[in-house]
């Protein structure tokens, strides 16, 4: 089964989280990409390759949608994905990238 991918990209940052099929953080991270979007997404994604060849994902954020757009991955409104999989999730506290993490922890929206 693929691991869920959560990417925010944000207008300083890139936030990135990614669930095991347990539904556990395996990684998560928060990055200032200082104007190199591109080049901060890529270097993310290297990272999180290296914990499974298979992944279903999600972006949000200001700058998401291109990128999004790009890479044929669902693009998620941050707010109301947000709003909606903390009210689900209550009791289960998010890492500090809570953005990317509402996105890996609401599977619906990472079904394509």
């Amino acid at each position: 089964m693929a691991k869920l991918l959560g990417i925010d990209v944000g207008s300083t940052t890139v936030k990135v989280a990614v669930l095991g099929e347990d539904g556990k953080t395996e990684y998560s991270s928060y990055v200032r990409h200082l104007s190199r979007v591109g080049e901060c997404v890529r270097a993310e994604l290297n990272k999180v390759r290296t914990l499974s060849d298979k992944f279903r994902a999600c972006i949000t954020g200001s700058a998401g949608l291109g990128i999004a757009e790009r890479g044929k991955i669902s693009f998620v409104q941050t707010l109301t994905r947000l709003a909606w999989t903390m009210t689900r999730s209550a009791g289960r506290a998010p890492p500090a990238t809570a953005d990317s993490w509402a996105l890996t922890s609401h599977r619906g929206c990472l079904q394509k």
